[in-house]
């Protein structure tokens, strides 16, 4: 079985047995730039083998306790405890016996002389008297880190490689938390961190902005205590996390998981933005329960998973009939959905992110926010919305990224995904504008993901766009319909080839029945206002019959006809080629085609053709 997996090998751990006895471990590291200590391996007790790295040996025995030699320049490490070695099976090189050996006596006296000539600076400059509390508090610290998260993982290491044995007891506690741990694989990191340009106040430092609170051992506390004691912490007051690289190919990132198949990423902010009344909150309350339930959304698959919808716009009475409809409509027990959906009213306190006459802002209501999150385990939420819980001026760059920043914290610390509503820029309610955010551009560029419900308002079909994905393609768009109590549903809209054909046919009969339909953008007989109504007519957007037109114009399959009026004006109309006289035609590039298919004019009989223009 060992031999048919992916793993390194066996993860063999170290320290006292029920025996009494001692399982020891000796590592050298990085032999082959250290000549000296080839020259020792010879001389290692008991079994000796290659390690993982290719570029090591271990050496396993059993005997008595001895003092750890920890990690520094010399690349030599020995253990009889709180270590994990892999073994590899890798001895054709070094070891003369399969016997285990009592390797104290050759680490006291032989190892210890040569590990101690190498000046440990990493644990010299960050001596301190290390006591219980701060390694509780470190310990509770942690608990708002994910393990899960490599560069975090990494970072951590590296700040608490200073506290020696209880730094690695943290680190190695703490790893094992994760889905992704390998055991000793990933434990033997440990010993190639420096921590040369941190140290474990940054735990406290990047546990703080997850919201982490301690009251015996706040981060400011630390900051200041380790300043009058002359350690150098400059670089954890601006908490950067370097970047490994070397291992993308051996050790790749997993990627980002989607609550909800394509639409909404965990770990980031999704922005769903909408007009007031267009059934954005309906929309994300349906969610909510599609992800608590595990249902699928909107045709999209979800990953079940508790949900908290905090409520700042809708009150109690409003979300409790909302809720009913969808339990009622899907067939759900709200005994069951209770176990899995927590709502709650702010209406009356709302603010999460509240500025102050003298600029600063208050975020109790996010830390109380955060709080609940955590304590309830939420993998989804939803905030609505952003005018509520955002009191502070939209247009000012600075706030709106500090406000998605706090958010993003908050589904960070529980690879959660948190969805914020928000209405639309005033300009696109009244005039269709291209800006489906209200507010600073900061609102666009802070977030990962953005999500836009519209409605078309002739055949009332909702759109839900993804305009943004930092994290993947974007998602196709999802059209809706409004059915009973307001509730919405997947409207499997026809495929664009099945929707051509029809549209083909009706610009033939109505330019047969002498009802012509104008390209010109300011006629009223535009193909929307005309075919719209028509009892064959597919049930499509204004905008995907523009798209449709567009594209049978450019396969030749649509033209466009000048032809005179009766009172012997040029007007333009569009007729279907398969119908278009073979002779007379001329090509022409400058006639204008409204590709929005929204212009309004009128036609007028049906005159003489003057020739038919193919774009």
């Amino acid at each position: 079985m060992l031999s048919q997996s992916e793993c390194t090998g066996l993860g063999f751990a170290l320290g006292v047995d029920n025996n009494g006895g001692y399982w020891q471990g000796i590592d050298f590291d990085d032999i082959n730039n250290k000549p000296d200590l080839l020259s020792l391996i010879t001389l290692l007790p008991g079994y000796v083998e290659t390690s993982p790295s290719k570029n090591g040996v271990h050496a396993i025995g059993y005997g008595r306790y001895f003092k750890s030699l920890g990690s520094n320049r010399s690349g030599i490490e020995a253990y009889c405890s709180g270590r994990y070695f892999t073994v590899t099976g890798d001895n054709a090189f070094y070891s003369i016996t399969d016997d285990i050996s009592d390797l104290s006596d050759f680490v006291e006296h032989c190892l210890k002389p040569l590990h101690s000539k190498i000046k440990n600076t990493t644990q010299e400059n960050n001596s301190m008297l290390i006591d219980r509390k701060l390694v509780d508090a470190l310990r509770d610290a942690l608990g708002h880190l994910s393990s899960d998260e490599y560069d975090t993982w990494i970072a951590v290491g590296h700040a608490l490689k200073g506290l020696g044995d209880i730094g690695f007891e943290l680190w190695a506690e703490w790893s094992a938390k994760s889905v992704k741990f390998k055991g000793e694989l990933d434990l033997s990191r440990w010993d190639g961190f420096t921590g040369e340009r941190t140290g474990y106040q940054s735990v406290f430092v990047k546990a703080k902005q997850n919201g982490w609170k301690n009251s015996d051992y706040h981060t400011d506390l630390i900051i200041e205590k380790c300043k009058s004691d002359q350690t150098n912490v400059t670089n954890e007051l601006l908490p950067w996390t370097e970047v490994n690289i070397n291992d993308l190919f051996t050790n790749p990132s997993l990627p980002t998981p989607f609550i909800v198949e394509s639409l909404l990423p965990c770990g980031v902010v999704t922005l769903l933005t909408a007009h007031g009344g267009t059934g954005k909150s309906m929309l994300a309350l349906q969610l909510a329960v599609c992800v608590a339930m595990g249902f699928p959304f909107m045709n999209k698959q979800t990953i079940p998973s508790k949900v908290l919808f905090f409520s700042a716009e809708d009150a109690t009475q409003v979300i409790r009939c909302r809720l009913e409809w969808i339990c009622r409509d899907k067939n759900i027990d709200p005994v069951i959905l209770a176990e899995k959906l927590c709502i709650i009213d702010s209406t009356m306190n709302p603010g999460l992110y509240i500025t102050q006459y003298k600029g600063n802002a208050l975020v109790q209501g996010y830390d109380a926010l955060y709080s609940k999150s955590v304590a309830y385990g939420a993998g989804l939420v939803v905030i609505d919305n952003a005018s509520d819980t955002f009191d502070a001026n939209e247009n000012e760059r600075a706030r709106v990224r500090e406000f998605i920043r706090l958010l993003t914290q908050l589904a960070k610390s529980q690879r959660a995904a948190v969805i914020l509503l928000a209405h639309i820029d005033k300009d696109t309610a009244k005039w269709g504008s291209v800006e489906s955010y209200s507010g600073s551009t900061a609102w666009h560029n802070s977030v990962r993901s953005r999500l836009f419900l519209s409605i078309d308002k002739e055949s009332q079909i909702l759109s839900l766009a993804q305009q943004k994905s930092n994290l993947g393609q974007l998602a196709s768009t999802i059209y809706l319909r409004r059915g009973d109590k307001g509730i919405l549903y997947f409207f499997d809209t026809p495929s664009t080839e099945e929707a051509s054909v029809i549209i083909l046919s009706l610009v033939e009969k109505y330019y047969d029945l002498g009802q012509f339909i104008s390209p010109a953008p300011t006629s009223r007989a535009n193909p929307y206002k005309v075919l719209h109504k028509d009892s064959d007519f597919p049930q499509i957007t204004r905008k995907q019959l523009a798209d449709i037109i567009g594209e049978m114009l450019a396969q030749r399959m649509l033209l466009i006809e000048i032809y005179q009026t009766d009172q012997r004006k040029d007007k333009q109309r569009y007729r279907s080629a398969r119908s278009a006289p073979t002779s007379d035609m001329s090509v022409c590039a400058d006639i204008p085609i409204d590709s929005s298919c929204s212009a309004p004019t009128t036609t007028g009989g049906m005159g003489e053709i003057e020739s038919i223009e193919i774009i």
